[in-house]
């Protein structure tokens, strides 16, 4: 008996589903894939099963907490800018310029003398110039 002489086997036809999201939904049951809606049902019974709080629950506590406490109000740009103004204009900003580059040089210069440190005596010196000609 040769393969030609047998008779062809009939074809096993799936069900005609025409909805593309209902194909896919098939498919999963058929091979046991989980779904990302199966895992979505598993969790939330497993939460009310232990007493969990589920992700929704969250939500609506978070909504109730903010109907209690009452929400923010909005923020006036005005106002804000208002205050700000007050603000610079009391303490000064920080934005402003403290002085022309010639006054900075002679502070820093100021300062550098003032914290330049005590001037060592020659027995320092020498110790100094030991050590540097020794380690470089």
């Amino acid at each position: 008996m040769a393969a030609t002489d047998a008779k062809p086997e009939e074809e096993v036809k799936a069900p005609v589903v025409e909805d593309e999201a209902a194909k896919k939904a098939a498919r999963a049951a058929r091979f046991g894939v989980v779904t990302p809606q199966d895992e979505a049902a598993k969790k939330a019974e497993r939460a009310k099963r232990f007493g969990l709080k589920s992700e929704e629950d969250e939500a609506e506590a978070i909504k109730k907490r903010a109907e209690r406490f009452g929400t923010p109000k909005p923020v006036d740009e005005t106002e804000e800018a208002k205050k700000k103004a007050a603000r610079a204009a009391r303490f000064g900003s920080a934005e402003e310029e403290t002085g022309t580059p010639e006054e900075e040089e002679a502070k820093k210069a100021a300062r550098a003398k003032r914290f330049a440190g005590a001037p060592a005596d020659e027995e320092e010196e020498e110790k100094r110039k030991k050590r540097a000609a020794r380690f470089g």
